[in-house]
Parts: structure tokens; C-alpha cells; sequence
């Protein structure tokens, strides 16, 4: 049997699961903690700083311009350092842009190093996607990204907890310089001992791009991810100040409770992995987008004292989504361009679930309306379900001998 150049220079190869995926685990946890730590830190900077709910909602939508601005460009890089070397540049700039926040003194300061910490973390997705399918077969990427998963849904857990801690301690200007030596050392121990991304990418051009856009199939999936992100991303910026400005709860309280409901995250990502390998995308993305969805109107209308549930229960259930997701993107075109794949997708939905959604919320809140903005975003998500129908992609063929 032939095997053409592509097939060459792309195996699937069958190597371990595990190892490439914590590898690449322990990199975006701390690409996705220098990002989601200013959520539940939002009331101490707003103090300190003298801003509105409204003015720091805006911190995800900078974060969120930089990160979608980046991950267009990162085709670009990969095609020229190789998909390690953005790997390891991403996690580095990240570092640099979070200690730059941590000593900033002005408000203009900060949003700087937030738009500068938004780029630095977009380089790293399209890579590290890109870097992990190639390492794995596609047979198990469901198993491979639920282990990579352990990365953003850990850095969940570590956000809330850490700001307790720091809170009313060494402050969050301390947290945030912790941050960013943990990144210079993940940083410093891949480029040391992990031998994965070693080809490049390719830089978007028409020829691979129209491919790409022109498969519904991309759509829909864009569509559901969109969903995800807001559902992810999006909830989980608004959240704390949410349960404490508007529901009364203690901040501590409700940082415990945010922590906790990513703790029970961690079995569900590996049952992910496992259902998404049997069961496919299709019918994986629709249960847990039923779910979600129905969650997050819960999140906006239930009384106080039946909260504390569902905000458990609401990333639980999401925990399911993004190893199926992950897998829809990456299986839309050909190896060699699944890196534009990935640029193509994730920008336009991190900036409506990551970056717009906050925002929105932040103007909401002040108006005491943060419910009404939970209520559309599950109303959203079940309305959604109607294209379920035309999520369908090529099956996985067998791997070259």
C-alpha cells in the first residue's frame, strides 16, 4: 500500500497516551490560570482601584481581543519555529505579561498587560492542539484530550483557591507574581524534557482556509464551541461576583463553592475521554449541551438556597463537552492543517463566550440584572440543539501500518 507525502510527514503514530498529553497538561494550566485568577479577584481590584462591575467585566473582553488577534497569527510563527517553539514561547510571554500586570499602578497599566497576556496564551492553543493529535492516534484522541483537559479544569480549581488564600494575605499582586515564575519554570522544564511539536505548521492562506470554511460541518461545530466557551469561560469569569454582589453570599464562601464544583470535574474528564471514543461527537455534545444549558437557566432563576448545587453540577456536566469538541475540530480537514483549523475556530468564539459575555454581564450586573444574562445563555444553549443534526463528521480510518 502507497502512502502519500502527507502521510509521511503526518503519521499517526501509536505512541502513548498519556505521556504528550500531561506534557502538554501542565503548559496550559498555567496558560488558562494567568487568565481566569482575575475572576475571582475582581472585587479586590475593584476596590482597590476604585472601578465598576462594568469597568472590570472588560478585563476578559482585552484578555480575549489579545488571545484571538494571536491565535490568527500563530500559523504564521509555527510555520517558521515549529509548533514547540510557540509551545514554548506562549507559556513564557505569559509569565512576562502577568508579572507586568502584578506591578502595574494605574488602570491603563493593567489593561495593557491583560491585552499582552491575551496574545502571549493565544499562540498556544493551534500548536498545542496540533502538537497532541499528532502524537496520539486518532483512535484515542478522546482519552489524550480528556488528559489534557486536567490543565485549564485544575487551573479552575487552583483560581478560586489561591484567592482565597492570597485575599486579605499577601494580596493578589503577590498571586499574580506566583503565576508567572510557575510559568517560566513550565516553560524552562518543556523545553528541557519534552520532545513534542518538533515540525511545523502552517500559516493561513486561502489555499488551506477555504477548504476549511467552506464544510458545514465547521459551522455547527463552531456553533456548539461558541456555546461551550460562553457556558465555560464565560459563567466562570461572572460567577463570584455574581453570588456575592447579587445573591449575598460571602466572598469566601462563594470562592470555596466555585472551587469545589471543579473538583468534581476531574472523574468526569476521563468518562469524557471514554464516552467520546465509543460513543462520537455527535451524540456526546448534544447530552452535555442539554444539560448545561438547562443548568445555567437554573443558575439565573433558582432561589439563593438552591444554588449551591447547580453551580457544582453546571462544570461537572460542561467537563464532558471539550474532549468531544477538541476531537470535531481537529477532524475537520487534514493533518497538516489541522493548526488553521484550530485558528479559524477559537477566536470568533473566545470572543463572543470569553470576552463580550463578561462584559455584557459587568453592565448587567450593575443594574442587579446578572441573572437575566444566566436565563439567555441557557435559553441559548437549548435552542442550539436544533442543529445537532448536522454535526457530522468522517469517520476515523484505520492508522497506516
Amino acid at each position: 500500500m502507497s502512502i502519500s507525502p502527507n502521510q509521511q510527514q503526518f503519521p499517526e503514530h501509536r505512541s502513548p497516551v498519556v505521556r504528550p498529553a500531561l506534557a502538554l497538561a501542565l503548559v496550559v494550566f498555567f496558560n488558562f490560570l494567568a487568565r481566569i485568577v482575575f475572576s475571582p479577584l475582581l472585587l479586590e481590584i475593584e476596590h482597590e482601584l476604585n472601578l465598576t462591575h462594568a469597568q472590570t467585566g472588560t478585563f476578559f473582553l482585552l484578555i480575549t481581543l489579545g488571545y484571538t488577534s494571536a491565535i490568527l497569527a500563530s500559523g504564521f510563527l509555527s510555520a517558521r519555529i515549529e509548533h514547540r517553539g510557540v509551545i514554548i514561547l506562549s507559556v513564557t510571554a505569559v509569565g512576562a505579561a502577568t508579572a507586568l500586570i502584578a506591578a502595574s499602578q494605574s488602570v491603563i497599566q493593567v489593561r495593557t498587560g491583560l491585552v499582552l497576556l491575551g496574545m502571549s496564551a493565544g499562540l498556544y492553543s493551534p500548536s498545542g492542539i496540533a502538537s497532541l493529535t499528532h502524537a496520539v492516534s486518532r483512535r484515542h484522541w478522546g482519552k489524550a484530550i480528556a488528559i489534557h483537559d486536567l490543565g485549564p479544569n485544575l487551573a479552575f480549581i487552583a483560581a478560586p483557591a489561591l484567592a482565597t488564600l492570597f485575599i486579605g494575605g499577601a494580596g493578589w499582586r503577590t498571586l499574580l507574581l506566583v503565576v508567572s515564575v510557575g510559568c517560566f519554570i513550565t516553560a524552562a522544564a518543556f523545553a528541557l524534557f519534552s520532545r513534542q511539536g518538533r515540525f511545523p505548521g502552517q500559516a493561513p492562506h486561502l489555499g488551506n482556509i477555504r477548504p476549511i470554511l467552506a464544510q458545514r460541518t465547521f459551522w455547527v461545530v463552531a456553533l456548539f464551541f461558541t456555546i461551550g466557551v460562553t457556558s465555560a469561560l464565560g459563567v466562570f469569569a461572572v460567577v463570584p461576583t455574581y453570588l456575592v454582589s447579587e445573591r449575598g453570599m460571602d466572598p469566601r464562601v462563594a470562592n470555596t463553592l466555585v472551587s469545589v464544583s471543579r473538583i468534581t470535574v476531574l472523574p468526569v474528564l476521563f468518562l469524557a475521554g471514554w464516552l467520546r471514543d465509543r460513543l462520537g461527537e455527535q451524540i456526546l455534545i448534544g447530552s452535555v449541551v442539554a444539560i448545561s444549558g438547562t443548568l445555567i437557566l437554573g443558575l439565573g432563576l433558582m432561589p439563593t438556597a438552591l444554588l449551591g448545587p447547580v453551580v457544582i453540577l453546571q462544570p461537572t456536566v460542561l467537563a464532558a463537552f471539550f474532549p468531544a469538541a477538541l476531537a470535531a475540530i481537529s477532524a475537520i480537514g487534514p493533518p497538516e492543517t489541522r493548526n488553521v483549523a484550530v485558528s479559524l475556530m477559537i477566536p470568533g468564539c473566545y470572543v463572543i463566550g470569553g470576552g463580550i459575555f463578561p462584559a455584557v454581564m459587568g453592565i448587567l450586573g450593575d443594574h442587579g440584572l446578572f441573572y437575566v444574562g444566566f436565563a439567555a445563555v441557557g435559553a441559548a444553549a437549548l435552542a442550539s440543539l436544533a442543529f445537532i443534526r448536522f454535526l457530522t463528521l468522517a469517520p476515523a480510518h484505520e492508522e497506516p501500518l
